[in-house]
């Protein structure tokens, strides 16, 4: 949604949804509601040059606005696990055409966007455990990935190699895990912002036993912080962490190519006039670094100020159990509504 030009650019925010028949209040609802809200209040509300609103419509319940400001390239290899489908499958057949999308093109120009702002749920428990409805989001971390890491030892017969000769695999990945964990905890005292997840481990299938030593384990890795530095300096330090288990136990590390997403800052202004917003409203709020990826990033990397409003969820999210109340929910529509008014009229 998109409000009254301004010097050509309008304030904008967005909706989408992501329906799911088992659970229906599943992610894309505070979004997807909020531009509702407001889509209503401000075509009740005075418009001094007459046209406050003018809908961006993108066709499919799937297609997030992310290729909005610039495209991101479609892979036609990569199927849904669920699905068997791929992304394009699933965008092709929402009616979409796919061509501008591979192309790069974009469906909305950043010279006409006076900002973006968006309402998404909190997708951890800080807010219900301070105590508050809202927060606003001062900043995006990045993510540094690596989908599959692999740790080749031996495999021996269970009952007959003892502890010194062993080359297991899995105790070396386990070693790395709590070596790493313990890293994290030192720069975790040290005041850095980071979060890591070993989200995948497991022994070959078709080789592992109750009976044998692992010859080989794989292992997913994934590390978040708003500083590109910090990311940087948590790669180097798994890579020095696998070379000292490697030489120590015998065995060896392979990573495939690792991935990366730059930390994104949020627009400081339109951030401090969400809190004054909030302010006049009654509304506490506390600020908040956003762990997950938003499009709000994708926005404010193609150079249109931006801003984000958490609301509560009690069971975080990408879980059936996600919890938002309607009365959290209408705060944070009350600081978007109140926001981009201000922003229409400055």
């Amino acid at each position: 949604m998109a409000g009254d030009l301004v010097n050509g650019a309008a304030p904008c925010s967005k909706s989408w949804l992501r329906l799911f028949t088992d659970h229906p209040n599943l992610l894309g609802g505070s979004g997807g509601g909020s531009c509702s809200q407001w889509a209503g209040r401000s075509a009740r509300a005075p418009r001094p040059e007459g046209r406050f609103l003018r809908a961006v419509h993108r066709g499919g319940s799937a297609m997030r606005p992310r290729g909005a400001p610039g495209c991101r390239g479609v892979s036609d290899s990569r199927a849904a696990s669920d699905t068997g489908l791929t992304l394009a499958d699933h965008i092709a057949r929402a009616g979409i055409d796919l061509e501008p999308i591979r192309d790069g093109i974009r469906s909305i120009e950043p010279r006409t966007v006076r900002c973006f702002v968006e309402v998404h749920i909190e997708q951890g428990r800080i807010l219900e455990e301070r105590g508050l409805a809202v927060a606003i989001v001062t900043a995006i971390r990045g993510n540094l990935r690596c989908r599959t890491c692999r740790c080749i030892g031996a495999y021996d017969h269970a009952g007959t190699v003892p502890r010194e000769s062993r080359r297991d695999a899995m105790v070396a990945v386990a070693e790395v895990i709590t070596e790493m964990d313990a890293r994290w905890a030192e720069w975790d005292r040290a005041g850095q912002d980071l979060v890591m997840t070993f989200g995948q481990v497991g022994t070959n299938p078709a080789a592992h036993s109750v009976t044998v030593v692992p010859g080989e384990a794989t292992f997913s890795f994934e590390a978040r912080s708003r500083s590109a530095d910090m990311l940087k300096s948590v790669e180097a330090e798994i890579r020095t962490v696998t070379n000292r288990i490697s030489a120590r136990r015998g065995v060896s590390f392979e990573f495939d190519d690792f991935t990366r997403s730059n930390p994104v800052l949020l627009d400081p202004t339109l951030g401090e006039r969400m809190v004054a917003v909030a302010g006049t409203l009654g509304i506490p709020t506390m600020d908040m670094v956003s762990g997950g990826g938003h499009d709000a990033a994708d926005f404010a990397e193609a150079g249109i100020r931006s801003a984000m409003v958490f609301v509560r969820s009690s069971n975080g999210s990408h879980n059936p159990r996600e919890s938002m109340s309607m009365a959290d929910f209408a705060e944070g529509v009350r600081i978007l509504a109140g926001t981009l008014a201000q922003e229409a009229i400055l």
